[in-house]
């Protein structure tokens, strides 16, 4: 049986995941009754380190540099929308909007990925029918800008 286990940045709490279903940089409530703070975490690809973003606001697709002194290496992450399994890019050069294909061998299946260059917000096309250059409005509710990536 596949974990996941690491302790929340707000009170330490151990969150463990027992049955494998935790997805790399998707948002945690912490359940501890005197925390319940919501935070992201991805593990770094180079080192194994965790790293946590305390608001919440991670944004897959971007550029993540590591904050280990043993590290500080660059890399990208998505999350599959297919199969929710992590897919890294350890030299930092995933283009976005391209067609990606899944590389987990129970999926397999392509999709594309864009950061609104506004909220930052991450908008998947799961048929992978999104066309280079074409003009996108934000899906967000608190951004729904247009822009042509």
């Amino acid at each position: 049986m596949k974990t996941a286990s690491f302790k929340c940045p707000h009170c330490s709490g151990l969150n463990v995941w027992k049955d494998a279903n935790y997805k790399e940089g998707a948002v945690v409530t912490c359940p501890y009754d005197n925390c319940k703070k919501k935070y992201n975490q991805v593990s770094c690809p180079h080192c194994s380190g965790s790293m946590f973003w305390k608001e919440a606001n991670y944004k897959q697709g971007t550029v993540v540099t590591c904050p280990h002194d043993n590290c500080k290496q660059k890399f990208n992450h998505l999350n599959c929308p297919h199969c929710s399994g992590s897919m890294f890019w350890k030299e930092a050069n995933y283009k976005q909007g391209t067609v990606v294909t899944c590389p987990h061998d129970n999926c397999k299946q392509k999709f594309n990925h864009l950061n609104c260059p506004h909220c930052f917000g991450s908008m998947v096309w799961e048929e992978a029918n999104y066309k280079e250059g074409t003009v996108v409005t934000c899906v967000y509710d608190n951004c729904k800008k247009t822009f042509k990536p």
